[in-house]
């Protein structure tokens, strides 16, 4: 997992509980830093300077985008053609790989506000805990 310097000062300079434990886990990933400038594509395209420089390394890179971001997602699949997952989805594939228990899927699925501070709906919550089955 890969980190850029602008996401993590993005994230680090939030002080909200919910992101405490995003924090420990950049702190323990290899951040990068880009020597492009997002400035002129940031007045076009409505995404942060975190996700845009995310999106130029994963496209260099040939690499899956991991976010949260629904616009971000949207951009990343209809303009660039790479593939996003969000945390539901991560949580799916450690569960059948057998990295978590059902428990421990269940819980984070169940508690994912809680645990990342994100709105997810009850449907997809729904979604997600009935995608452990198949």
């Amino acid at each position: 997992v890969y980190v850029t310097k602008e996401v993590e000062k993005e994230v680090l300079r939030e002080d909200k509980p919910e992101f405490n434990n995003i924090k420990e886990f950049i702190y323990k990933t290899e951040k990068i830093e880009l020597e492009k400038s997002f400035e002129d594509i940031q007045k076009i395209i409505k995404l942060d300077k975190g996700e845009l420089t995310c999106l130029y390394f994963v496209k260099c890179k040939n690499i899956v985008f991991l976010t949260d971001d629904w616009d971000a997602m949207i951009f990343a699949k209809d303009f660039l053609d790479i593939e996003s997952f969000g945390t539901l989805r991560l949580i799916i594939i450690f569960y059948k790989k057998g990295l978590i228990s059902r428990e421990e899927a269940e819980d984070k699925i169940r508690n994912i506000r809680e645990y990342t501070g994100l709105w997810i709906s009850d449907e997809h919550i729904k979604k997600a805990l009935e995608l452990l089955d198949q």
